[in-house]
């Protein structure tokens, strides 16, 4: 029995750097399944073929303290913190009352946009 070496959202490439995203792990009929990043489809790669890839580089794209929103969205998500390959964030609740705290995978990270901060001159203490 061949031991899987990549996990459930995991970005992973081959050598022409075609990536895709695992979205099963079949213990049973030693594979993997996977939904591609360019053919938007899906797929599978036999355990045995595995050493054939790696996985992906991913560039972090925000950082703590940035306000992002999902592309269509209003509601602002703060990034809290980073971790390996993905954001601690804080959402709102829909009320205002109160934020749920959630994780976001940088292979996610291309479906949110920066909200930039405007700078209001009225909010500055003396001193600042």
């Amino acid at each position: 029995m061949i031991e899987p070496k990549f996990k459930v959202g995991d970005v992973i490439q081959d050598i022409d750097a075609y990536k895709v995203t695992i979205t099963e792990v079949n213990v049973e009929d030693e594979c993997y399944e996977y939904e591609s990043m360019i053919a938007k489809g899906i797929g599978g790669i036999a355990f045995s073929e595995q050493d054939n890839w790696q996985l992906a580089p991913v560039v972090q794209k925000f950082k703590v303290g940035d306000k992002i929103k999902k592309k269509g969205d209003t509601r602002l998500i703060s990034i809290k913190d980073v971790r390996d390959n993905y954001y601690i964030i804080t959402i709102p609740d829909g009320f205002g009352n109160c934020y749920m705290t959630d994780k976001l995978s940088f292979s996610n990270q291309d479906d949110y946009e920066l909200v930039p901060i405007k700078f209001d001159i009225s909010n500055l203490e003396p001193f600042d």
